[in-house]
């Protein structure tokens, strides 16, 4: 019996360490006593459930915490963009919080036929028109039916871009996946956000998206009217401080 106890102490010792050292300590350490955001804040997490179950959005329930409390600051009348929409599971997040607070707008912006440009020096094994290819722009046109609030602007960004008129753009979420249209959305929407207007960043810490890193970096660095902060999720988050 005591050779057992050895034995079962030593497996358990091990499977420890294991898991010290391959599992960031932000999962485990005090977890017990942190907020569960997929069930002690309800009006996120329900939503948040259902976009998810509907398999729609690479984006799970700690990015889209990100954009519920970046959209929870923003005005009733506010202007949003998606840059990179996939099938459509972030859009219905953003325009459903949107529309709860009011008259809200968001625009839905993507080629809808893959990549359509990309830096080979930096982007990696991104494509043009391969990666996010397959997606039929009327079927999340159908899926995203039901707001009101929402419009479609088809093609690539920099191409596109004139086609959003308003003045004001309080919320940007970047999701393309590679350099050169992130540099551009970066630089041409910048003026038309005002003081305290966010964009969200995804990927800014994937090694699979280079890209999206360098271009964040860059603009931060030669923009003096904001700050960045590098998110635990992967993404990142640009103020706009005005100063």
């Amino acid at each position: 019996m005591i050779k057992i106890g050895i034995l079962k102490n030593k497996i358990e010792t091990k499977l420890i360490n294991y898991f010290l050292r391959n599992v960031p300590s932000y999962y485990y350490e005090r977890s017990a006593k942190k907020i569960d955001i997929s069930t002690d804040i309800p009006v996120f997490s329900s939503l948040a459930k259902s976009v998810i179950s509907e398999g729609r959005t690479y984006l799970r329930e700690d990015r889209l915490y990100t954009l519920f409390q970046c959209i929870s600051r923003l005005p009733s009348n506010a202007v949003a963009i998606e840059i990179g929409v996939f099938r459509g599971g972030g859009s219905k997040f953003m325009a459903h919080l949107l529309q709860e607070r009011g008259a809200g707008m968001l625009y839905v912006c993507d080629t809808f036929s893959g990549h359509a440009d990309v830096d080979s020096s930096i982007d990696g094994e991104h494509r043009v028109n391969d990666n996010f290819s397959g997606v039929l722009v009327e079927d999340v046109k159908d899926y995203l039916k039901q707001y009101g609030n929402v419009r479609f602007i088809v093609g690539d960004i920099v191409k596109t871009s004139q086609q959003i008129q308003d003045k004001e753009i309080n919320l940007i979420h970047l999701d393309m996946d590679v350099y050169p249209p992130t540099k551009f959305a970066l630089e041409y929407f910048w003026p038309r956000i005002p003081v305290g207007g966010m964009i969200v960043g995804d990927d800014y810490g994937t090694s699979s998206c280079k890209g999206i890193k360098k271009a964040v970096d860059d603009f931060v660095a030669k923009t003096r009217d904001c700050f960045s902060i590098h998110l635990i999720t992967g993404q990142v988050v640009i103020v706009k401080t005005g100063a």
